[in-house]
């Protein structure tokens, strides 16, 4: 019998991923790296640009529904180790600890009776407790206290038919172990509760908005001056000032600003004098058009831009970058950034990077969305950034293409066939996702390349036919950049290519477009454009451009100019497909469909 060497040794290269579709799922301005929420996963990314997947922590029997990194205040460089959350559909909680790459379950949180929906975790200094608020699905809010390894339930609200969307949990200053927890309720409200280990009491409700409140951000200036942001399903942002103490910290107040009535309450501290707090409604900003889900404030690195800096995340498919203005003594949207036209919802939610220098907001389609700061003078600008991206629901199929393993090829329940490749440059080499070569209205189910192009493909889904692609000239030139592989010989096998591809209203069948019928389109539109006040101005139907690409794409160029062009049809099953393959060569097909039981048949 021949020896089988046993020396071999596996990398994981890359890990293409989307982030979970639900609010809360992502984290990054409070660790050290990117986390997000991948089905029952949490993903670890890189630490530097292009911030891609690097590790997969699996810890829950279900869907992730929050992930947050537990906040260490008083951390320093001595400090060893970090500590993130991951919330379930599983009624559990785990808490992760480790550093750089290396993470493993530290302890779980079991007490809930349904889903865990929101979760936040505090630790003062680094070998202190670690203070954990949760919110679930059963209308309960637990207060935990983590020490080494052990889990203790200090607290439990019962709402009884309500429940918590969101939860902030801010430590006092100089006050160990006490906390102020912020409660966004079913009511619309913001319910306020001091917490110690041994009492939880409500103390305050911030009232105004109209609608579910999606988020809730404190942002500490001082132990004397916090601003709490709140943002709503009413299309608002709702800024509020707490101020401790106010009647021995005076702090300098401009006269020229408007100021409401203000509203105050008192902290009890044992064995020692009430703390009074004033609350006064800061300052409201309106700019979305839809629900408001993210909300963060601009990291403490910088305390003038703190104070001064938020931003926003809306289901209008736009972010904000909101800056108060000293002339105006408002906040102003000083950058708009996000998504025009296309078929997807908007966003679930947004942070920024721990130094302030980047912004990012995840989808509802769980596509994430990446630009750099750069300011300039007085102006802000900002520069889209290529991420990591992937799949949002189950992978069914891959295929690797047949001319020597070129890239990649996946299809998944999310509708999307996606085309993976390296992008090449300056010595450095990273997989990306690099096309979308078939977005449909029906969950694909298989795929297997073809025929003597190597690069055609069948595809089939939860549909009784199978669609042939060939690729187009303009993926094939922006593939060859992106990859510095040479594809001239498969643009001179088919010189009559179409340029790309387009999906019509209302149809499945990607559409070839060439040269003369983009000339066609963009005449056309720029007719349409010069009236924007007709219908056709206003909800133009997209279409294809020709784009020359030395990167991977972003998601809007993903959505629909990397299309490939269907040519044909395959009919013969009656019920929907599940499987397709072809012999070596690609002269033969085999498909199988569904199985259909005898009251189909005499249906």
């Amino acid at each position: 019998m021949a020896n089988v060497s046993t020396d071999i040794k596996i990398d994981v290269d890359y890990i293409s991923a989307a982030c979970n579709c639900c609010p809360h799922s992502l984290d990054w301005q409070n660790g050290p790296r990117l986390i997000y929420g991948v089905t029952n996963s949490v993903a670890l990314c890189s630490d530097t640009a292009p911030f891609s997947v690097r590790k997969t922590f699996s810890g829950h029997q279900g869907r992730l529904n929050c992930v947050k990194w537990v906040r260490q205040e008083q951390r320093n460089s001595n400090s060893d180790f970090y500590y993130f959350l991951s919330a379930s559909v599983d009624k559990t909680i785990s808490l992760w600890k480790g550093k750089d790459e290396d993470y493993t379950k530290y302890t779980s949180l079991v007490g809930h009776q349904n889903s865990v929906t929101t979760v936040v975790g505090y630790q003062q200094s680094p070998n202190d407790d670690i203070y954990v608020a949760s919110g679930s699905a059963d209308s309960t809010i637990k207060i935990w206290c983590i020490t080494d390894t052990l889990a203790t339930c200090l607290h439990t609200l019962d709402f009884k038919n309500g429940f918590a969307i969101t939860l902030e949990l801010v430590p006092l200053d100089n006050h160990k172990n006490i906390f102020l927890l912020f409660v966004a309720t079913d009511k619309n409200k913001v319910q306020i509760y001091q917490v110690s280990n041994s009492v939880i009491e409500q103390i305050f409700v911030l009232s105004g908005h109209e609608d579910w409140i999606r988020s809730i951000t404190v942002q500490k200036l001082t132990s004397f001056q916090w601003f709490v942001a709140t943002c709503s399903q009413d299309n608002y942002i709702r800024i509020w000032q707490l101020s401790f103490n106010e009647s021995n910290n005076q702090t300098n107040v401009d006269p020229t600003i408007l100021k409401l009535k203000r509203s105050s309450f008192a902290l009890k501290i044992t064995d020692e004098s009430p703390i009074n707090v004033n609350v006064e409604l800061y300052s409201i900003l309106l700019g979305h058009e839809e629900a408001i889900y993210g909300l963060c404030w601009y990291p403490n690195t910088d305390l003038k831009k703190a104070a001064t800096t938020i931003l926003s995340a809306s289901m209008d498919k736009s972010m904000v970058l909101w800056t108060f203005d000293d002339n105006q003594k408002m906040y102003i949207d000083k950058a708009r950034v996000g998504e025009v036209g296309g078929n997807t919802l908007g966003f679930y939610g947004c942070t920024f990077s721990p130094c302030g220098s980047y912004i990012l907001g995840h989808g509802y389609e769980g596509a994430l969305h990446l630009w750099k700061i750069e300011e300039i003078d007085d102006r802000i600008n900002l520069i889209p950034q290529v991420i990591n991206s992937g799949h949002f629901n189950t992978v069914e199929d891959c295929c690797w293409d047949r001319h020597s393993g070129r890239y990649l090829l996946s299809v998944s329940t999310d509708q999307t066939a996606r085309l993976h490749a390296e992008w090449k440059r300056n010595g450095i080499i990273s997989w990306h996702e690099i096309g979308r070569p078939q977005i449909h209205g029906y969950e694909m189910k298989c795929l297997t390349f073809i025929g003597s192009n190597q690069q055609r493909f069948v595809s089939g889904a939860d549909e009784k036919i199978l669609r042939v692609f060939d690729p187009p000239k303009n993926f094939l030139e922006n593939f060859a950049r992106i990859t510095k592989i040479n594809v001239d010989e498969d643009i001179q096998k088919a010189q009559s290519l179409p340029e790309g591809a387009n999906v019509p209203a209302l149809g499945l069948s990607n559409k070839a477009i060439f040269d003369n019928d983009e000339n066609q389109t963009t005449t056309t539109s720029a007719v349409i454009d010069d009236d924007p006040m007709t219908v056709d101005g206003l909800y133009k139907e997209g279409f294809f451009k020709a784009i020359v690409l030395n990167e991977p794409p972003f998601e809007e160029h993903l959505l629909q100019n990397t299309l490939w062009p269907e040519i044909q049809k395959l009919y013969g099953h009656g019920y929907e497909i599940i499987a397709v393959a072809s012999n070596p060569s690609g002269s033969i097909i085999a498909s199988t469909c569904k199985v259909g039981s005898s009251i189909n048949y005499r249906q």
